[in-house]
């Protein structure tokens, strides 16, 4: 589409000031027709709770890590909430306010320690990918299709009534940060694709923040990283291109041009 490759030159050269009103008006235009949400989520074990119960499609989880990172991050966050939970218990002030029931709470994240059969179901419907890069998350998300099966009658379907399918991506800003793309062109370039994909595959897409549970005191993690602002381009020293001369806008000011967030 002449369109789409516009925009693409547009993306890679960081030149959103001559970008048309006609091609803008049809970015909103799309946009508008799509789910692009920034959860508020903080916690990885609540992510994954919130994966499991409040998605009912087939769901994509693109973790920007490797698998022994999430494995860590998921350890260290299920324990510290149990040594939460049981100080509690032992000081005598009851169960914890984040175990508490609320009209709509998130799951506890003691739920991830029980190997239900319905969590069993669940995680069929669920595919996790990981990407430990940045360059692997932008192929990913170029050649990101839906698998053969579910292209099936039945399939279509189950699909009509369960919703959507739902691409997840967990800490896209994070591994940004540690690479020169840590720009408004380099974060507009990987936002665009990832709405692009999920137009083209008519899901939704969900980008999650998610803090260090194995060093809390970590800044290349968590919501703080959509407050920093960032260079116009490309380029400088790793993790300190919102610190360089010149012009600066903020990150959720770029994430805005395609995502709403929570």
């Amino acid at each position: 589409m002449k369109l789409e490759g516009e925009w693409k030159q547009l993306i890679w050269r960081g030149d959103s000031s001559v970008i048309g009103r006609d091609i803008q008006d049809s970015l909103v235009d799309t946009c508008l027709m799509i789910d692009a949400r920034v959860l508020s989520i903080t916690s990885v074990a609540d992510f994954i709770n919130f994966i499991l119960d409040e998605t009912n499609s087939l769901t994509t989880v693109v973790v920007c890590s490797t698998r022994e990172r999430l494995l860590k991050q998921l350890t260290a966050d299920i324990s510290a909430q149990l040594q939460e939970h049981d100080d509690h218990q032992l000081s005598g002030n009851g169960p914890s306010p984040l175990l508490e029931a609320a009209p709509h709470p998130s799951p506890s994240k003691l739920s991830l320690l029980s190997n239900t059969i319905g969590a069993i179901t669940i995680s069929q419907r669920i595919k996790l990918v990981f990407c430990p890069s940045l360059a692997h998350l932008r192929a990913y998300l170029s050649t990101f299709q839906l698998h053969p099966s579910h292209k099936s009658i039945d399939n279509q379907k189950q699909a009509a009534e369960r919703g959507r399918p739902v691409i997840a991506i967990l800490d896209f800003l994070a591994i940004h940060y540690v690479s020169t793309q840590f720009s408004a062109q380099g974060l507009s370039q990987t936002l665009s694709l990832a709405v692009e994909t999920a137009a083209r595959t008519d899901s939704s897409i969900l980008l999650c923040e998610c803090d260090d549970a194995v060093n809390p005191g970590d800044r290349d993690h968590g919501q703080r990283l959509w407050d920093l602002h960032v260079p116009l381009l490309n380029g400088g020293s790793l993790r300190s291109d919102h610190e360089r001369a010149g012009r600066h806008i903020p990150v959720r000011q770029v994430a805005q041009r395609w995502f709403r967030f929570e």
